[in-house]
């Protein structure tokens, strides 16, 4: 007759610390990912760019300026102003008036954006400091006084 032994039982206390350090671990596991998901940057937004707070009736006009104010770029950047509904804007980079057919405008959002290039007001961005002028305005009917809102940066 052959004897086999019973399996051995783990004790109650020694399952429940097995539980409780599993159940931790797990725990730190999604606080991690958490943490990490927070501070993780989003590739589609640019870093050239920066949001600006210029004051309009009650809120902000300009949302979004690119190239950031004080940035690097190079000679082909695209400039942008991304302003609030309602308004509109003219630009004017370096003394030297966009015209409004080499603006790419999307009203539904109202983003102002002007890529240089081959046969436009400027082909290339000048090297050195280039500022830009946005000549801010209702488009609404509503009257109100244009603003200018000027930034610059650098060219390399």
């Amino acid at each position: 007759m052959t004897t086999t032994q019973a399996p051995e039982v783990e004790s109650r206390r020694r399952v429940l610390v097995r539980r409780l350090v599993i159940t931790v671990a797990v725990f730190a596991c999604i606080a991690g990912l958490i943490l990490a998901a927070q501070h993780t940057r989003r590739g589609d937004v640019e870093d050239d760019a920066t949001v600006t707070g210029i004051q309009g009736t009650g809120n902000s006009i300009v949302e979004l300026q690119a190239p950031a104010p004080e940035s690097s770029v190079l000679s082909q950047a695209q400039i942008l102003i991304d302003l609030t509904t309602n308004y509109d804007a003219t630009l004017t980079v370096q003394g030297v008036p966009i015209p409004d057919d080499q603006l790419q405008k999307t009203p539904a959002t109202s983003v102002i954006a002007f890529t240089p290039g081959a046969g436009k007001a400027l082909e290339k961005l000048p090297q050195g400091r280039v500022c830009v002028n946005a000549n801010v305005f209702r488009i609404d009917g509503t009257v109100e006084d244009p603003r200018t809102v000027t930034w610059c940066f650098n060219v390399t």
